[in-house]
């Protein structure tokens, strides 16, 4: 986190506040990887897409170091709003082309040899999962430890909990992605997991598990059949 953001470990509060930051940079980094992959493969003057995000990335630190979760969730409006109004050519098609695996060799560039990269050139829509759900997989999994195996209440109680803050901070992109014209609105956890539980037990909780699936699963329904 303080690499991608290019903050100071000096500059990083610890505890509550520290919390709540990483909840924002992961939000933030999940929505620019979303709306950048959407938008920039059909821009109709090259380098548009990446110009807004240079942009957008030294003001979303900036709210990270110094803002409020109002000031946050008009960030998220305007990112999602100021991406929807790039001029697109509307004859261009393009393959859409999900990535899922391994959490580290899904979005780093180097461990999956730029994959993300190898597709764009190759003429595809790449489709990244967020982040933030793979966060939400880990919480999702005491839920279900509890009711199908040896998890204690208190661990799944806990768990809701943190899924509910996450939610809470997803919200703003959620609500903005619905009334966007070019985006979609990314599933929750418990739908993924509905979705997961028809090919697979959720008790298959070593590494990814069923999140694979369940990634899988979503991209299909969300228009990315490769």
């Amino acid at each position: 986190v303080f690499a991608c953001w290019g903050l100071e470990q000096d500059e990083f509060s610890l505890g509550t506040a520290g919390f709540v930051d990483v909840i924002k940079g992961t939000i933030y980094a999940d929505l620019l990887m979303r709306v950048v992959n959407r938008i920039k493969p059909y821009e109709q003057q090259l380098g548009t897409a990446s110009q807004l995000c240079d942009s957008w990335l030294q003001r979303c630190r900036e709210d990270i170091l110094h803002g409020g979760y109002r000031n946050f969730a008009q960030n998220i409006h305007q990112i999602i709003a100021d991406f929807d109004a790039v001029p697109l050519d509307d004859r261009l098609w393009k393959p859409r082309v999900g990535v899922v695996g391994e959490i580290l060799v899904k979005y780093h560039p180097i461990a999956n040899n730029h994959i993300e990269q190898v597709l764009a050139d190759e003429g595809a829509e790449v489709v990244m999962p967020d982040l933030v759900e793979f966060f939400l997989y880990m919480a999702y999994d005491d839920i279900v430890k509890y009711r199908l195996l040896d998890g204690r209440l208190v661990d799944k109680l806990k768990s809701e909990l943190f899924i509910q803050v996450l939610e809470f901070f997803r919200r703003p992109m959620r609500r903005a992605l619905q009334k966007s014209r070019h985006f979609t609105v990314p599933h929750s956890i418990k739908e993924i997991a509905a979705m997961a539980e028809k090919h697979i037990s959720l008790g298959n909780m070593a590494g990814e598990g069923w999140f694979l699936t369940g990634e899988m699963l979503q991209l299909i329904k969300g228009g990315t059949p490769n």
